[in-house]
């Protein structure tokens, strides 16, 4: 990850081709004449890191329909995307199918999720485990499922989210101070969660999240504009559905800190299509309009 974070001055990413260049849609962001990328606004030591005021938030837009959905991934490009799959001994108990587990219904996801999203973050998404050691870079045509298996990670053990998110946010945290005192840019991260329930350290993970934005604001980056944090439930575990929902409606305002939380579950037995789901996983805590969004299938 570091490697790669800190190439991120001369992205290899490039537009995918028939989609348009558009015009910047965070602000302080500019155009790149030479690679087409977005680049964040550089370090500006006499600016003070941005206050959150709920009041001039970003506004609820019309419904995003699922064709836009799909229409506004090329925005994935700006980001350096990573994915923590919770490979907790529950994943493998049913999830909404009978017969068929959470770990089932996780790798198809993650699947999914890295075929569309490696058309984007060309140079390899990480994927990283609450308790098997492996770190993956999966690249574009790469199989995350032939890797799973390669190294035999199965479920097994506790759920340790809070430790993994405040292991995985300290790398990103050195990445940004390096790069800061080399005057480089640094692609904002899209941390995509894959997992089934409450975490065995749930305490720690709001402190993880908090701590992590409030270190990206001492440092005078935006946290809106550099990281989004998506948390997307398999299973049919209520409690733990309504835990992610609150860490999505409520932290950042019992905090007081900008809103970078995303919640997504996953149903396969919704009427809505699995690869809107799987659009609105990649782009929800990065886009807000779509974080505020609550699509319907037509």
């Amino acid at each position: 990850m570091l490697k790669k974070l800190q190439h991120a001055q001369n992205p290899s990413n490039q537009q995918p081709e028939g989609v348009p260049a558009l015009p910047p849609f965070r602000s302080g962001y500019q155009l790149s004449q030479t690679t087409n990328q977005l680049l964040p606004p550089p370090y500006n030591p006499n600016i003070a890191p941005p206050s959150y005021n709920p009041n001039t938030a970003p506004k609820q837009t019309q419904n995003t329909s699922q064709q836009n959905l799909e229409s506004m991934l090329y925005i994935l490009a700006q980001y350096n995307i990573m994915v923590i799959l919770d490979d907790s001994g529950s994943m493998s108990l049913d999830g909404m199918t009978k017969n068929v587990s959470r770990w089932e219904e996780s790798l198809e996801a993650i699947s999914m999720l890295l075929d569309y999203g490696t058309k984007f973050d060309t140079d390899g998404i990480e994927v990283y485990f609450l308790n098997n050691p492996n770190e993956l870079s999966i690249m574009p045509n790469q199989s995350v499922l032939s890797e799973i298996e390669k190294y035999h990670i199965t479920p097994s053990g506790a759920t340790p989210l809070g430790a993994k998110l405040h292991s995985v946010f300290s790398r990103f945290i050195s990445v940004l101070r390096e790069c800061k005192r080399k005057n480089e840019h640094v692609k904002p991260i899209n941390l995509i969660v894959i997992t089934d329930g409450e975490p065995s350290d749930k305490p720690l993970v709001k402190t993880a999240i908090v701590n992590f934005v409030r270190e990206l604001m001492s440092l005078g980056y935006d946290p809106s504009e550099y990281a989004g944090i998506q948390f997307f439930q398999v299973g049919t575990d209520k409690n733990a559905q309504a835990y992610l929902q609150s860490l999505d409606d409520d932290l950042h305002k019992e905090a007081h800190i900008p809103d970078i939380v995303d919640c997504t579950c996953f149903n396969s037995n919704d009427a809505t299509p699995l690869r809107y789901t799987i659009s609105k996983t990649l782009l929800g805590a990065v886009v807000k309009s779509v974080d505020n969004d609550n699509y319907k299938p037509h």
